[in-house]
């Protein structure tokens, strides 16, 4: 979709296409591929630290996430991240930070908040570890990663019309 949405595959190798506005992918077990584009409202500024922050519930703390994020990267399952608009690994730079995000149940590895379920009054705030994945010439942010370190994450290059319907 053009807007903010969450992107949940199954059991079995899923590709997963980010669009416009900031998604969350969870791609569920498998050899997933997870595909980053450039987004025309891509943010360079700097976000989360280079250290976990002391626990707090205190909302002035809370990072935006300003890109999509890949919330259950297994690289032990095959999982690889497409580049896509002609970027090669050549082309980012990864940084490892932490981050404080909330509403923790719309960020959790195992899958998005059911929809029609109500939400309760346990709102928490979640202290997580994230790659961030960066275009190198223009410092934009193309995704985030929860809780992969740098050296564990694979590319490839997708090309644009492999990902047309996407």
């Amino acid at each position: 979709g053009k807007g903010s949405d969450n992107l949940v595959g199954e059991t079995g190798n899923d590709t997963l296409i980010g669009d416009a506005g900031i998604d969350r992918l969870w791609g569920g077990e498998g050899a997933d591929l997870f595909v980053l584009r450039r987004e025309a409202e891509a943010t360079s500024g700097e976000i989360g630290s280079e250290q976990p922050r002391p626990p707090s519930n205190f909302l002035g703390q809370v990072d935006q996430v300003p890109a999509d994020f890949i919330l259950d990267y297994n690289p032990t399952q095959g999982d690889v991240i497409g580049l896509a608009g002609g970027l090669t690994r050549n082309d980012i730079v990864l940084s490892e930070r932490f981050l404080t995000i909330g509403d923790a149940r719309d960020y959790d590895s195992s899958g998005p908040f059911p929809p029609g379920q109500p939400r309760t009054l346990d709102f928490r705030v979640l202290n997580t570890k994230a790659t961030v994945i960066r275009e190198a010439s223009t410092g934009n942010i193309l995704g985030l990663v929860k809780d992969v370190s740098p050296s564990q994450l694979q590319f490839i290059s997708v090309s644009d019309g492999a990902i047309a319907l996407g």
